[in-house]
């Protein structure tokens, strides 16, 4: 449940989640407008990076799900910071400082060191392209190590959107991201994922990893949209694996909404992963299949 405020000189939103475990706060802050269209938003936000956590709601995704580079870099979609958005010519942007841990990125608690992250995403819409960048840079302590290791945190996002009439049935769409990065969300303490273990050498560094996707995305007639997901994503770009292991996850992802009215949607969804192999480079079938059936309703 989302509830907003808006009023002359601020706006204020919190949106819970009611599920088995519990309910949670996912959304919460405060804006403060200012002049010239500017505005800052203090308080547990969504990341502004990358297109699929920046620039799509979760009740509004072609595929249902968000990819998997972007569930590894910025699990949990949202974070507590300030920050700052506008407009300056052509260009849309928000740029804040945040925790950097997300509210997924632990395991024991949230925020679990002093240092912030800078985050921020441009953008540009000349009409029927849309293009955005997304920068991140950051530090992260491992507190499983003796001397509390401080490792850095870097992200890098590309991103555009194609709209066109490639046939007279409705609109088409033609979307794609290139994300890398090191230290993905997830990691015991807070630390990222990919972060060098306790009895790492004290030289050792994050990982780097990198994912990306291309989607196509066709509406027919008023009713019915389907789409298409091709995805890759690589956690560690350098591992050398053993024999049986995989260096990459692939998945191919189809999907289907009908709309009632403007207030109901009906989705299916099926996603396909294979990986391939980094030392032979044969792509197998994962037997992980997913099929995803959903009712939606707004108000």
């Amino acid at each position: 449940m989302k509830a907003v405020y808006d009023a002359d000189q601020s706006a204020y939103l919190m949106q819970i989640d009611v599920i088995p475990a519990g309910v949670t706060i996912k959304e919460a802050y405060a804006s403060l407008k200012l002049p010239a269209g500017f505005a800052v938003d203090a308080g547990l936000q969504l990341f502004p990076f990358g297109y699929e956590v920046a620039s799509r709601s979760s009740s509004d995704l072609d595929t249902l799900e968000r990819s998997a580079v972007t569930r590894a870099f910025l699990d949990g979609e949202y974070d507590l910071g300030l920050a700052l958005r506008g407009k300056v010519s052509i260009v849309d942007f928000k740029v804040g400082l945040f925790n950097g841990n997300g509210i997924k990125g632990n395991s024991v608690g949230l925020d679990n060191d002093p240092l912030k992250d800078v985050i921020g995403r441009a953008t540009v819409d000349f009409g029927f392209i849309t293009a955005g960048l997304s920068g991140w840079y950051g530090k992260t302590r491992n507190y499983l190590r003796d001397d509390d290791k401080v490792y850095d945190r870097t992200r890098l996002a590309v991103d555009a959107q194609l709209y066109l009439d490639l046939i007279g049935i409705g609109g088409t769409a033609l979307k794609g991201e290139w994300m890398v990065g090191s230290n993905a969300i997830g990691g015991t303490l807070g630390m990222g994922a990919t972060t060098p273990g306790a009895t790492a050498p004290a030289t050792a560094v994050p990982s780097t990893g990198h994912g990306w996707y291309l989607m196509l995305v066709q509406n027919v007639l008023r009713d019915v949209q389907l789409a298409a997901r091709y995805e890759q994503y690589v956690a560690n770009n350098t591992l050398v694996l053993a024999a049986g292991k995989y260096k990459q996850r692939n998945e191919v992802q189809v999907a289907a909404h009908y709309y009632v009215g403007q207030n109901y949607k009906f989705s299916a969804s099926w996603y396909h992963p294979t990986a391939a192999d980094l030392g032979s480079g044969t792509v197998a079938d994962l037997k992980q299949d997913q099929l995803f059936l959903q009712a939606q309703a707004k108000f």
